[in-house]
């Protein structure tokens, strides 16, 4: 066990949740992650690999104006304008095109915060980063992602899968999948389970003008989830100096290299591994 690994304990009571019958499937959240793209354009043409007989699944293109220009966004990211305070404002001349897409999308799957939202929305990403498959949660008190996850790692296990906590309460959560709720019609065990959590952002060097004055060292790029003890070099300066992780303790950077976090003007996010102990769910009476 590493260094940085904690418990997490839960409770072990098993949970009820109503049962899944509303699904959809999105793809395009980003106009340049062409995998989620082509994914959510093959399936409008035909849906019927999506359709189960416990449930409906929808077929859904988040952002077709940012796909068709195949870039991430064409005036504002769209999964930061699924907060609340976005979603009840009303639109003026000024308004982004993506907060009003993201009005649309949330009264089709939502709206955030009703009695009767869509059960669970699997949005699709991809990533330069070298992190393999990864389930992304707002946290782990998602018991219905956290278990589907579990499902994903026991029973397709040459994926690798790993599971990535964003740590935002959902009603604070400004991404899509936050207008939905979680539910699920069968029971699942409980289990034991590690997750990496994020903590922060391994910001980059900034020059006198603002700008970024380093790059991931040669040494980190591609190791997404390896852990880096302080004193590693991790980044490396337009200058060729080295620049050594200086945290207190072992870090698990995620998503190097990655354009939103480049856009953020760090080089990595940077996570805890911890274990976890989650509950079993069965369907709610």
């Amino acid at each position: 066990m590493a260094s940085t690994e904690k418990d997490s304990d839960m409770t072990s009571k098993p949970v009820s949740l109503k049962p899944v019958t509303k699904v959809a499937v999105t793809g395009g959240t980003f106009g340049n992650k062409l995998a989620g793209v082509y994914l959510a354009k093959l399936w409008l043409k035909d849906p019927s690999e999506l359709q189960r007989q416990t449930f409906n699944a929808t077929p859904f293109l988040v952002n077709p104006r940012a796909a068709k220009a195949m870039v991430r966004f064409t005036e504002k990211d769209i999964n930061t304008c699924f907060l609340e305070s976005i979603l009840s404002a009303p639109d003026t001349e000024d308004t982004p095109y993506e907060e009003k897409r993201a009005k649309e999308i949330n009264l089709i799957f939502g709206p955030k915060g009703s009695p009767d939202p869509y059960d669970l929305l699997l949005d699709m990403h991809s990533t330069p980063s070298n992190m393999g498959v990864t389930i992304i949660l707002d946290n782990a008190e998602n018991y219905l992602g956290m278990h589907l996850a579990h499902y994903v790692q026991n029973n397709f296990p040459f994926l690798k899968t790993h599971i990535y906590l964003n740590m935002v309460p959902k009603n604070a959560s400004e991404k899509i999948t936050s207008i939905v709720r979680c539910g699920i019609s069968v029971t699942f065990p409980a289990f034991q389970t590690e997750a990496y959590q994020y903590f922060g952002l391994q910001d980059y060097p900034i020059d006198a003008d603002g700008e970024i004055s380093a790059m991931v060292h040669p040494n980190l790029q591609d190791k997404d989830y390896l852990p880096q003890k302080p004193g590693d070099p991790i980044l490396l300066s337009f200058y060729e100096k080295t620049i050594p992780f200086n945290g207190d303790r072992a870090v698990y950077p995620v998503f190097i290299n990655d354009p939103a976090v480049t856009l953020q003007k760090a080089a990595f996010v940077k996570t805890d591994k911890l274990k976890f102990s989650i509950p079993a769910i069965r369907s709610a009476p």
